[in-house]
């Protein structure tokens, strides 16, 4: 059990950031792990570390180390900044090569008229938080979003 985290069977909770977040993981169904910072959900099959100093590192494809210092609740608010929309159906996944995978409904209206769900896709770096990638549907363009 890492240093100042309690450990009850497959669930870990430690203190990040002077106590201020509290992230708990525990063992999934499929062999992933279940990491919540804040009641944001992330999965990942990558072996998390906390140092003594309380850095968070993943160890990725190729045995490279990164630090993380982007957690799952900075990548919701990451998204909320960057899409100001009714999203459903969130996920995201802390994939091998240090990158989250955030997946998303956004609810909008086609020609403002006929109410539909885009599917958003969003890679954001879990080092820097800077966001690498972006994908919507082709007809994004063609429907407005519905506001929050």
């Amino acid at each position: 059990c890492p240093e100042k985290c309690t450990c009850t069977g497959s669930v870990i909770k430690c203190e990040l950031e002077d106590g201020t977040k509290i992230m708990t993981i525990h063992a999934g169904k499929s062999g992933n792990v279940i990491v919540q910072v804040k009641g944001v959900n992330m999965t990942t099959n990558v072996t998390l570390y906390k140092d003594e100093n309380g850095t968070i590192t993943g160890e990725f494809r190729g045995n490279k180390t990164r630090i993380i210092k982007f957690l799952p609740d900075n990548v919701k608010d990451k998204i909320k900044e960057r899409i100001n929309a009714k999203l459903e159906n969130e996920s995201i996944e802390l994939d091998n090569e240090g990158h989250y995978q955030y997946q998303a409904h956004k609810k909008a209206r086609l020609f403002g008229l006929f109410p539909v769900k885009e599917e958003v896709k969003i890679e954001i770096d879990s080092e820097t938080g800077n966001i690498t990638k972006t994908k919507t549907v082709w007809w994004g363009f063609l429907a407005r979003d519905v506001k929050e």
